[in-house]
């Protein structure tokens, strides 16, 4: 049986591949945004994990724009990544608008946006939120979460 639940990266198609976790959990997420033609886009992200490594991907400049910090032994309970497979302002192939989650401590977060968007529901093995997957050029194309099974 594999340490990891990998969700497929979606919906977009263009930038270059990237994938992190590391245990025992992710600490925290950042994220950045912004509008292209008035549509929401998560445009980058910062993964913090308790080793005090960080890790970004697409454009994450100044001070985000939203973070979550992860209480130790939290967990994700259900998870969707939202995002359109429309081009919208250069930005051919789709892009993620935003990241849904609820934890065990009642949190119900949304790091961007899912108006204009559709759902894509992540399988969160055991709920331990170890990283993403995904697809970040510019702007974050596509993502998936990784939890530990």
């Amino acid at each position: 049986m594999s340490q990891v639940v990998k969700n497929t990266p979606s919906p977009g198609t263009g930038g270059d591949d990237f994938e992190k976790y590391q245990f025992p959990q992710l600490a925290g997420i950042d994220a950045w945004y912004g509008y292209p033609d008035g549509v929401l886009d998560l445009r980058g992200l910062r993964l913090r994990f308790r080793s005090r490594d960080l890790t970004q991907y697409g454009t994450a400049k100044g001070s985000p724009d939203a973070h979550y910090d992860f209480d130790p032994g939290e967990k994700v309970t259900s998870m969707d990544i939202w995002g359109t497979e429309e081009s919208v302002s250069g930005i051919h192939g789709g892009f993620v608008t935003g990241i849904g989650f609820n934890t065990t401590k009642q949190q119900n977060v949304l790091l961007g946006g899912n108006s204009q968007a559709h759902p894509t529901h992540q399988t969160v093995g055991n709920g331990t939120f170890v990283g993403l997957t995904g697809r970040a050029g510019s702007d974050i194309d596509a993502l998936g979460g990784v939890f530990a099974n």
